[in-house]
């Protein structure tokens, strides 16, 4: 008799952890997908960076040729009087 019991505690014990089980799962598996949102949030904070960068050089380089010539056309100018 108490083995009986004992079977039937078991058994909806056991019910009981599989759903459980399937709560559990089926609450992850609805969860958003934070590891690919942090990746497109990397990729484009990384893109940002390496924008910024480029237009930097790219300010930089102009400065540096906006001298040289400015520079060039000082010594043309003192050569011609």
């Amino acid at each position: 008799m108490n083995e009986d019991r004992d079977r039937d505690d078991d058994s909806i014990v056991d019910f009981w952890i599989a759903n459980w089980e399937q709560q559990c799962v089926e609450h992850l598996e609805s969860e958003p997908d934070y590891e690919g949102q942090l990746q497109s949030e990397r990729d484009l904070a990384h893109q940002k960076v390496w924008f910024s960068f480029q237009n930097t050089a790219t300010a930089i380089a102009q400065l540096y040729k906006g001298e040289n010539l400015v520079d060039m056309q000082t010594s043309v100018f003192k050569n011609c009087q």
